[in-house]
């Protein structure tokens, strides 16, 4: 892991078969949470999904009785190389600031809230040329944000 990771506890990356690329880029997630003043555990984790085209997917896990600190897991997809140009346009554009509001919302939440209790996710899915989000808790975003 750099030296130079503001906000990501840990990075891991596996080598993508040949015709494969990442969308995400390490340090624009970093900087993007570093950016937006957030600084809770990140573990970043590359992956191949099994199925579909989620690009970036995350779970935020509250504290338990084996990890005392909140935390974000992330996961970061590929795609097939010649759509990574498109998306990482959309990942950027659309993706990351709607993850950082989400990761804001979350992190801004009374320890005791309900909602950190219904397991919250987000994944963004890179379709065609455009990016679908979804989220639980469903209504986390609505304020801010309209679905795709």
């Amino acid at each position: 892991m750099s030296d130079a990771l503001k906000v990501l506890k840990s990075v891991t990356k596996p080598q993508l078969r040949k015709g494969l690329s990442y969308v995400l880029k390490t340090m624009q997630l970093d900087a993007a949470l570093a950016a937006a003043e957030l600084t809770p555990h990140v573990d970043l984790n590359y992956w191949v999904p099994q199925q579909g085209g989620s690009i970036l997917q995350a779970f935020y896990w509250c504290a338990n009785e084996r990890i005392e600190y909140d935390r974000v897991y992330v996961r970061a997809g590929c795609v097939r190389s010649e759509h990574r140009r498109d998306a990482a346009t959309v990942l950027t554009c659309q993706g990351l600031p709607r993850f950082v509001i989400w990761v804001r919302t979350l992190v801004a939440l009374p320890k005791n809230s309900p909602i950190l209790q219904q397991q919250p996710f987000f994944d963004a899915t890179f379709e065609g040329a455009s990016l679908r989000v979804h989220h639980n808790p469903s209504k986390l975003l609505e304020t801010t944000h309209q679905e795709s």
